[in-house]
C-alpha cells in the first residue's frame, strides 16, 4: 500500500492561482475549466485543492516535481458527483508503472483556509507480488478454500514472484484431485 498526503493553505496558494503563467504551468486546460465552473468565489479554493492532490500523488509516487515528472503529468478532475480522480501521463505514468502502482484513489477536503488531500494506491502484481508474506498466505488460504485444493508446502517457496506463483497454482489445477488429497 502506498499513501501520500498534503496540506495547503488556500490563502497562501492564492498568488499562484492568480498568476496566469503559473496557472498554465501547473494546471491542464481541463482542470482550469472545471475550477472556473464554480465561480470566482471558489476558484482559488478549487485550484488549491487540485494542487494539494497533485502533491499527495507525487508523495505516493516517491518523487517531487522536477524529479522525473511535471505538474501537468497529474491531472485532477471530478466525476459527475464532484469526487476527484487523477489521470497520469508522462513521467508520472512512467513512475507509477515502475513502482507497480495501479489505480490511485484520491480524496480532498476543505475547511476554512485549509485543504487536505490524500492519495492511496495498492501496488499491483506486475513483476512481483508486492505484498507482505502474511498477505500472500491469506490469499493462498482463500484460494485453497474456494477451489477445494491444497498447494503443497514445497511450492510455497517457489512463489516468490508472479510467474512462480502462477506455476505453483497451475500445477495444483492440472493435478486436480491428487493435490486436493495431500
Amino acid at each position: 500500500m502506498r499513501i501520500g498526503v498534503d496540506l495547503m493553505s488556500v490563502s497562501r496558494f492564492a498568488r499562484v492561482a492568480g498568476h496566469h503563467r503559473y496557472r498554465a504551468l501547473v494546471f491542464t486546460e481541463r482542470e482550469l475549466a472545471e475550477a472556473g465552473q464554480l465561480g470566482s468565489a471558489r476558484y482559488v479554493e478549487r485550484l488549491a485543492g487540485r494542487f494539494c492532490v497533485k502533491e499527495a500523488t507525487c508523495k505516493l509516487l516517491g518523487r517531487g516535481f522536477g524529479q522525473g515528472l511535471r505538474w501537468q503529468d497529474i491531472e485532477v478532475c471530478s466525476d459527475d458527483w464532484g469526487a476527484p480522480s487523477v489521470a497520469l501521463s508522462g513521467g508520472a505514468l512512467r513512475l507509477a508503472g515502475e513502482a507497480g502502482v495501479g489505480e490511485i484513489a484520491v480524496t480532498v477536503t476543505h475547511q476554512v483556509d485549509l485543504v487536505v488531500a490524500i492519495a492511496a494506491a495498492a501496488e499491483s502484481f506486475a513483476g512481483d507480488l508486492g505484498a507482505a508474506s502474511a498477505q500472500i498466505m491469506e490469499l493462498l488460504a482463500r484460494h485453497e478454500e474456494r477451489h477445494g485444493v491444497r498447494i503443497p508446502d514445497s511450492d510455497f517457496y517457489q512463489m516468490t514472484d508472479l510467474p512462480g506463483t502462477g506455476r505453483a497454482v497451475a500445477r495444483v489445477a492440472s493435478a486436480g484431485s491428487e493435490h486436493a488429497r495431500e
